[in-house]
């Protein structure tokens, strides 16, 4: 059309031009910039910014509503950047193919357990390592160094963390009361948890059946009896399973004893989803979980009075496990940078002390934790239990070996296998996945 209106407007000026010509020169000479146009701040400044997208999966309504106000709030500090959420209801499937296609979002959540895969395949950018620093020092310093460690893959940090957890015992005040049990303490060992729930599990009740504590068949659960035990998953071979040790029986042997002694219940069996379920329902005496069941207690069986404690102590001391998400920079964003700066916005002391208003998790941010201890004083087994944790990570493909553990530690309490077999499944199934990594 450019071409039409100048091929006219060529013409010698005495040749005579057209109606439609003339209509038509008249039309597109409205279209064409004049000199006098005014390009108001505003409209240029909307058309310059750059567009990222975060990949989050869906939370609560408030913790939802939380997390766009939060970006809103950056959006009008920025003049260049303008941030969106992307919600994500299937999130683990859901994400990591859009990180492998056209579409991939600019920032991520990561689950710790998703987070070698993720590295594996190249689909994360990394943030801090031997060649590469791309945090600030203040932040560097403030961030609990295990959960450094917890997302540090082979010597690269690949995100920032967010939020953690530990595992702790929380236990029913009320049928501690009842059996005249003396409440759990800082100092106490596997046999004064086992007591514990050989005593509430034998003390009357006249309404229901109460059990010592709940207890599914999760490996989740019982790795930390493994390392209070002295033993761990992983040999030194990278190719060779460790938990077939004496260590390794001795921890499961007492886990699942606690089921065939009677002591114990899978949380089904007392008509819950859930062990935090179990305990509200005062079915049972004790719970191992992460600070996620607080806000569930609180909100659920406002009633129940319940405390935390630290997991027993084993012979070879202590040990729990620390579950934990980070925020992380895809490695296929084209504003890496712009990226970075959101990153380091969401990480910031101010946006972790509001998120926690609606995160039943801990901030990641060590300066925070005097506050929260204050705040819930009942954090503070959460937070100790960092220095002795494992992290909830193992290796790409390690899910079939999950299931298969959890389903082998079932079939005891079904009374069809030994707890030597479930090692010896654990070990086969391990190396067979280690040797073909």
């Amino acid at each position: 059309m450019i071409l039409l209106r100048l091929k006219v407007l060529m013409r010698p000026f005495y040749l005579t031009i057209s109606a439609v010509e003339m209509s038509l020169i008249v039309l597109l000479s409205s279209c064409w910039p004049s000199p006098t146009t005014i390009w108001w701040p505003g409209q240029r400044q909307e058309a310059e910014k750059v567009q990222l997208q975060f990949a989050h999966w869906q939370g609560t309504d408030e913790s939802n509503a939380l997390a766009e106000i939060l970006l809103d709030e950056f959006n009008q500090q920025q003049t260049r950047i303008d941030a969106t959420i992307k919600w994500l209801p299937d999130y683990e499937r859901t994400v990591q193919s859009m990180l492998a296609g056209e579409d991939s979002p600019d920032l991520l959540l990561v689950d710790l357990f998703s987070l070698p895969e993720l590295v594996e395949q190249n689909l994360l950018e990394p943030l801090q390592g031997s060649e590469l620093d791309m945090l600030s020092q203040a932040l560097r310093i403030d961030l609990f160094p295990e959960l450094v460690a917890a997302f540090t893959v082979d010597e690269y940090l690949y995100c920032i963390p967010r939020e953690f957890t530990t595992l702790v015992t929380i236990y029913h005040k009320g049928l501690f009361d009842v059996a005249a049990v003396p409440y759990p303490h800082s100092d106490w060992n596997w046999a004064a948890f086992q007591s514990a729930a050989r005593q509430i599990t034998e003390s009357p009740n006249e309404y229901y059946s109460t059990f010592g504590v709940a207890l599914n068949p999760d490996i989740s659960r019982w790795l930390p009896f493994l390392y209070q035990a002295g033993g761990t998953l992983f040999t030194q071979d990278p190719q060779r399973m460790a938990i077939d040790s004496s260590a390794g029986l001795t921890a499961l042997d007492f886990y699942l004893g606690l089921h065939l002694e009677g002591y114990a219940v899978v949380s089904e069996e007392t008509g819950s989803v859930w062990t935090g379920e179990a305990l509200g329902k005062e079915r049972v005496g004790m719970i191992i979980e992460g600070s996620w069941a607080l806000s569930y207690l609180d909100e659920e069986f406002p009633s129940v009075e319940y405390g935390i404690a630290p997991l027993p102590r084993g012979g070879s001391g202590r040990s729990t496990v620390l579950f934990g998400h980070c925020i992380a920079i895809s490695a296929q964003s084209q504003n890496q940078r712009e990226a970075l700066t959101l990153l380091e916005y969401l990480s910031s002391v101010d946006v972790q002390t509001r998120w926690q208003v609606e995160s039943n998790l801990l901030p990641a941010r060590m300066s925070l934790q005097r506050q929260m201890e204050q705040l819930d004083p009942r954090l503070a087994s959460f937070y100790a239990g960092a220095d002795y944790a494992v992290p909830w990570r193992l290796p790409i493909g390690f899910e079939r070996f999950v299931d298969a553990v959890n389903t082998s530690m079932k079939q005891v309490l079904d009374a069809e296998i030994t707890t030597e077999e479930v090692l010896r499944v654990g070990r086969v199934i391990g190396d067979d996945l280690l040797r073909n990594e």
